[in-house]
Parts: structure tokens; C-alpha cells; sequence
């Protein structure tokens, strides 16, 4: 279901910033009385590299722990973990997300903004050759 059909068959909706990231969620009742609340985050596409070029992030809420920083090359264009896990090529994908994946490790990125972002993360060298992706979160190193 898109977001359109959500906001149609919604009783009510509002939209706001509820967790404190930057970026706004829109917090709707459903047919059943439920309350769901959507994350709205900046389309993923080739510019996203852009922001990404030449930054380091630290993760934060992952089973890796804040130890562990994603660097992201010139271009914005391929990840390693801690220098240690070998660079991940990335690309955008057509789900909205950006991602990479190689015999050493994993990412899927779901959402940039300028201090944050967030995905799924495997590294084989930590986890072992089975690891499952992980969500994660990871703010902008200084």
C-alpha cells in the first residue's frame, strides 16, 4: 500500500517530528483504531553520494556497538566498516534505499539526513559468513 492509499483511508492523521531525528513522521489512526506511525525520509538517489562523500558515522544502536564507524570513500560511492571489512561498492536500488553487498559484508542504507543514517548492516569478519543484516542507526563522526 502507498502512502497515498494510507492518508485516504486513515481517520485521521497528523505529522510531526516524533523521535527527534530531523525528520518529520506521519502518526495516523487506521480502520481498526490502530495507531502507525510512517517515517518520511529524503528520496535516495544518485546525489545521495554527495552527502555521503569522504564522511565518517558513528553507529550507534547496533549489536556492533559505537566502536565501530562506517567511512564512506571521495565519492560517496563505497562504505567500510572500521577500515577493517573490505570497501562495499554501492548503488542505488529501486526500493528507495542505497546498498552493497560483497563476500566480506553487507549494508543496506534506508535514510541519509546531514547527522544521521540508518539501514541494515552485516559484517562476515564479525558475525561469520551466515551473518543476518541488523538494523542500525549511525550519527556523523567530528
Amino acid at each position: 500500500m502507498d502512502m497515498t492509499e494510507i492518508l485516504k483511508s486513515a481517520h485521521s492523521y497528523k505529522v510531526g517530528d516524533i523521535d527527534g531525528d530531523g525528520f518529520d513522521e506521519i502518526v495516523y489512526q487506521d480502520k481498526q483504531n490502530n495507531i502507525k506511525a510512517i517515517k518520511v525520509s529524503p528520496t535516495l538517489n544518485e546525489a545521495t553520494f554527495n552527502v555521503l562523500a569522504s564522511t565518517k558515522w558513528v553507529l550507534s544502536d547496533h549489536q556492533y556497538g559505537s566502536d565501530y564507524t562506517l567511512s564512506f570513500n571521495l565519492y560517496g560511492n563505497s562504505v567500510s566498516l572500521n577500515t577493517g571489512m573490505a570497501k562495499l561498492n554501492l548503488s542505488v536500488r529501486s526500493q528507495n534505499t542505497i546498498s552493497g553487498f560483497s563476500s566480506v559484508g553487507s549494508i543496506i542504507i534506508e535514510g541519509v539526513t546531514p547527522t544521521m543514517i540508518w539501514g541494515k548492516l552485516s559484517d562476515h569478519s564479525i558475525d561469520g559468513q551466515n551473518a543476518e543484516l541488523t538494523p542500525f542507526k549511525a550519527f556523523i563522526k567530528k
